[in-house]
């Protein structure tokens, strides 16, 4: 784990802190540690003894335990533990914060948790063959400017070929941000750097998509 996203975490363990396990969950289950330490195996001892649905219904119990499942995503992310169902973490993580409407919390909170997910953003386009967590952001977030911003900057072709795929009906927020004049610009950069390049086609008739997207 990057010293960046070492600090961001930090700074939502630190502003999630005033949780606590009010169930008392985490002792009941033998489990001595703290929070930071708690492992996988502990996380599966507790559900397979609590049953821990409980996540669905408690707002502040969620929020105790949310650092550390954002811990294990990117530690799965970065080992691929077979041990942990990562789409578990991934997609009911994702599922509890909208349904709890996360971004309603208090604004310490929501600027804890986007530093996550910006640095997270940055480090998998920083990798070879890193990808953004876009279905997760798609799903959790009502803006996508700082993350797509980021992807367009990088790797405009990719974000082409994404443009192509996106079910506009059921993303409007990805709507919303391909319409943004910087995004034309970027795309068009990007052609006009390689007009006789790989993937110059695409852009181009990209570039016409996004134009026909402004125009509806």
């Amino acid at each position: 784990m990057t010293p960046e996203l070492r600090a961001a975490l930090d700074g939502a363990y630190q502003v999630f802190a005033r949780y606590k396990d009010s169930y008392d969950y985490t002792r009941r289950s033998g489990v001595s540690h703290a929070l930071r330490n708690l492992t996988r195996d502990d996380w599966r001892a507790m559900n397979q003894e609590f049953d821990m649905v409980v996540l669905i219904y408690d707002e502040n119990l969620l929020r105790h335990f949310l650092p550390r499942f954002l811990e294990w995503i990117e530690e799965n992310n970065d080992d691929q533990d077979p041990t942990i169902i990562f789409d578990w973490l991934l997609w009911d993580v994702s599922a509890h914060l909208q349904r709890m409407g996360w971004r309603n919390w208090s604004s310490e909170e929501v600027e804890a948790l986007r530093a996550v997910f910006e640095v997270w953003t940055r480090e998998e386009l920083a990798k070879h063959d890193g990808q953004i967590p876009l279905e997760f952001l798609l799903e959790v977030e009502d803006d996508l400017g700082l993350y797509l911003n980021l992807w367009v900057e990088e790797r405009p072709l990719e974000v082409a070929q994404w443009l192509w795929i996106v079910d506009w009906n059921a993303n409007e927020n990805a709507r919303h941000w391909a319409v943004e004049p910087n995004v034309e610009e970027r795309l068009e950069a990007a052609f006009f750097a390689h007009p006789e390049g790989t993937g110059a086609a695409l852009l181009s008739r990209t570039v016409e998509l996004v134009r026909s997207l402004r125009a509806l």
